[in-house]
């Protein structure tokens, strides 16, 4: 029944509205209220659905190329939509991009996690670095040899030297029982040095009352100096333990230790109330609190495994392990060394700070001059050195003692020197076989028409015949290299008889050598009886042949 007609009864009646809706009610119950299905226009939809999804991907763009995860609004997008002309971008809705970017893209849904638990005790421990929220270093006390902290939220920087430095906090961590261990060094900024030192004082620590001090099976931690420097690869290198590095960019890689640090900086707050604003404190005292609230953690519940101790879950594993992990019982500052690349220059020179240092001139069969060298500075102050790009022995590098008034030195001569030295002497090898080339017979370097002629040897040119041979020498010095040698050796023989080689003795003794297949003592024998029957001709005793 229509509302105007249920009025028309009620004035008849004398009734109110009210009434008449009651007893309507009691006859028949309350109303059904049917709900229209709304028609959803489908073009529309599409049309907003595909602006939805380059707006989504607009801010997925923008917030790689931005800081952190900061996410633009989406009325910014659609109007830069608008401004660039992109299509249907003016009929869209603000509330409705959100609605299909948030319900249909899942735009912001949640990424899904896998949690891993390692399976035993120092399986793997990760490590980190950052700096202290409330506390930051204003002296350095020279009388209790110690830095002077103050309460202060203001980062502020001590000047040592050429550098600035402040607190910076570092963890290990075991990821099966989530002990830690912290410390605050003083450094410039996370560097593959201090950084090591941090992993040194963990192993090389006093006795105390934490018992997180073995050896673990491996480190994890991110790509930053500890795992890439030549320190800090020199250091796991000593300890024989591997190292994994988180994938870049991926925040929950070493997850365990990163949530670890808005606990400490709650610690640090609870201390600041302690101290007051603006308190002192040395770097010790901060230090020592700071352990004490290390052995605190050991004794509450672990975060996951909710009915067990921390310490329990460590020294159970421990125990159970076979081998034990463990315990470091050297001083493992002797085998972590600095590790620095320099040039060393023509005069053997490298400079390390503003000192200068002394490199040997050869490094095995390898020269160092003009050459990369890696530099190894031991903490006590020794140094090697080895060359990058070649492999050779390694060397010493020992603080450079100049030359006084008097005293000289020699190096090797290089090369080049070798060669203006040969050259200046006339023993360069190029021109021995300019005077060899002269000294040929001209129907080997001439056209055959020109006068046959054969140049006198020259006296620096040394030949190697059997003559100077010892007994048993190889036949390689017996034979002849070619023609020309043997010709060479029968005109020597000549002039020293005083006598000349013409051309009939070209021909006669170039075909001969040819016949006996260049033998050095055959052509020598032969040379010598022709010199004989020359000798005996000129006397008379015989006829010429």
């Amino acid at each position: 029944m229509k509302t105007a007609q249920k009025k028309i009864i009620a004035k008849r009646l004398g009734l109110s509205l009210d009434q008449i809706h009651s007893a309507l009610r009691s006859l028949n119950g309350p109303a059904k209220v049917i709900a229209k299905r709304k028609v959803q226009d489908t073009e529309a939809h599409e049309r907003n659905r595909r602006i939805a999804y380059l707006v989504a991907e607009h801010k997925e763009k923008l917030k790689k190329e931005g800081e952190g995860e900061r996410e633009m609004a989406t009325w910014r997008v659609l109007k830069q939509f608008k401004n660039w002309g992109v299509e249907d971008a003016e009929l869209c809705n603000q509330s409705t991009i959100n609605r299909i970017i948030r319900e249909e893209l899942g735009y912001r849904q949640a990424t899904p996690r896998t949690r891993h638990e390692p399976a035993y005790a120092l399986q793997e421990v990760q490590v980190d670095f950052s700096f202290s929220k409330y506390f930051t270093v204003v002296n350095f006390d020279s009388e209790i040899g110690d830095y002077i902290l103050k309460a202060s939220k203001k980062v502020l920087r001590y000047k040592e030297g050429d550098k600035r430095m402040r607190p910076m906090l570092g963890v290990i961590i075991d990821s099966y029982s989530r002990l830690r261990f912290h410390k605050v060094i003083m450094a410039s900024g996370e560097s593959g040095s201090n950084t090591t030192a941090f992993m040194i004082d963990f192993f090389n620590r006093e006795e105390d009352e934490l018992v997180f001090k073995h050896v673990p099976w491996m480190f994890k931690m991110d790509n930053g100096p500890l795992a890439k420097s030549q320190e800090g690869k020199n250091f796991f290198q000593s300890i024989n333990r591997p190292v994994e590095t988180s994938m870049p960019y991926e925040k929950t890689g070493i997850g365990k230790a990163e949530r670890g640090w808005p606990l400490i900086w709650q610690w640090e707050m609870e201390l600041v109330s302690a101290i007051g604003a603006n308190g002192l404190m040395t770097l010790s005292d901060y230090n020592s609190q700071l352990l004490a609230e290390c052995v605190r953690q050991q004794s509450e519940n672990h975060p996951f495994y909710l009915d067990k101790r921390r310490v329990d879950m460590y020294q159970q594993s421990i125990l159970a392990q076979n081998p034990r992990p463990e315990v470091v019982g050297t001083d493992l500052r002797d085998s972590v060394y600095t590790v620095l690349e320099r040039t060393v220059g023509t005069d053997q020179i490298v400079r390390i700070g503003k000192v200068a240092y002394q490199v040997p001139v050869q490094a095995g069969d390898h020269a160092t001059t003009d050459r990369r060298i890696r530099v190894l500075i031991h903490r006590d102050g020794r140094m090697m050195g080895e060359l990058i790009d070649r492999h050779a022995p390694m060397f010493e590098i020992t603080e450079f003692v100049p030359n006084v008034h008097g005293m000289y030195s020699t190096h090797a001569q290089t090369f080049p020197q070798q060669l203006s030295k040969q050259i200046k002497e006339g023993n360069a090898i190029t021109d021995q076989l300019r005077k060899l080339a002269n000294n040929q017979p001209s129907s080997v370097i001439r056209p055959s028409s020109s006068p046959k002629r054969l140049m006198p040897a020259s006296e620096e040119l040394e030949v190697i015949t059997p003559f100077s041979s010892e007994a048993g020498q190889s036949q390689a010095l017996v034979t002849c290299s070619s023609k020309f040698a043997a010709l060479t050796l029968v005109a020597n023989l000549l002039k020293q008889q005083g006598m000349e080689l013409n051309d009939e003795m070209v021909d006669y003794f170039g075909d001969f050598a040819l016949q006996v297949e260049l033998n050095t003592i055959s052509i020598k024998n032969e040379a010598l009886r022709f010199i004989q029957i020359m000798n005996e001709s000129n006397t008379g005793t015989h006829g010429t042949n």
